[in-house]
């Protein structure tokens, strides 16, 4: 009986065993198929999106300052006298506008030289001018030039043999009449005295000027001696010098002077037209 148990015990025993390894295999069949291998699982790594750089700012230059505005250029409107004749020793007046002290004038015709140039404002120029007494007649350009090297053209005339006389400026023996706003002008030397001329006067030339009621003589530009016509007594020649001539004030004053070319006819006819120009 008891060895009955005992075997009825081990065979209990032995088919519990038997089932749980039944139940093992069928629940591994049923996790993963046969041979198959099983990864353990690995995290997904996260992606990280590259950083797109920013974009620089775009670099705007800044506007270009504006240039300066170039002056204007010198204008010519009017020439006073518009022409003369050969052998004229005349100053010019020219208005127009932009003038600028050091502004330069010359002339196409060669026979004209240019002895001096005033800048009396930017709207008026006086031009000192000697015609040769060859000078080419016929009309060429008259050029006013500003230091900055802008210039202008005007026409100028010097009148041939024959041709009309210039209404505005007066021949050697026509002076201008008494209050007239002409300019005539004589070539001629300052004497001390009448035996000084080739002592301490007389050694620079210069010139005599008969202008808006006034004789002037001049030297270099300077203005020496000014002589209201009105305060002249009397213009003479010497008898004992006929080259040379003096200017006599009515306050007794006397100014000696003799022509530029030292001749005796110029000393005459420089005279003569003084003498015209006096109040009557």
């Amino acid at each position: 009986m008891i060895r009955g148990d005992f075997s009825f015990a081990k065979n209990w025993l032995a088919s519990r065993l038997a089932l749980g390894a039944l139940f093992m295999c069928a629940t591994a069949s049923f996790s993963a198929p046969l041979g198959a291998q099983v990864k353990p699982s690995v995290p997904a790594t996260p992606q990280v999106k590259p950083s797109v750089p920013a974009t620089p700012p775009v670099y705007v230059a800044p506007p270009a300052p504006a240039a300066p505005t170039a002056p204007p250029g010198p204008e010519v409107t009017t020439i006073d006298p518009p022409r003369v004749g050969p052998g004229f020793d005349v100053d010019l007046k020219i208005t127009g506008n932009n003038f600028v002290q050091g502004a330069k004038v010359s002339f196409a015709n060669p026979g004209i030289r240019v002895i001096g140039v005033t800048c009396r404002s930017s709207t008026e120029l006086t031009v000192h001018i000697k015609v040769a007494s060859d000078a080419a007649p016929g009309v060429a350009s008259l050029y006013v030039i500003n230091p900055d090297d802008r210039e202008v053209e005007a026409p100028f005339e010097v009148t041939g043999k024959g041709a009309a006389k210039p209404s505005t400026p007066p021949s050697p023996t026509s002076p201008p009449a008494p209050g007239s706003t002409d300019t005539q002008r004589y070539d001629a030397f300052h004497l001390g005295n009448p035996a000084e001329v080739f002592q301490t006067h007389g050694k620079v030339k210069g010139s005599l000027v008969v202008s808006s009621g006034t004789i002037k003589y001049q030297e270099g530009g300077q203005t020496l001696i000014n002589i209201s016509l009105s305060e002249i007594k009397e213009i003479k020649i010497p008898s004992y010098a006929t080259a040379t001539f003096h200017i006599t004030l009515t306050s007794g004053k006397t100014f000696h002077f003799a022509p530029g070319s030292l001749r005796p006819s110029d000393a005459r006819n420089i005279v003569d037209s003084l003498r015209k120009a006096l109040p009557h």
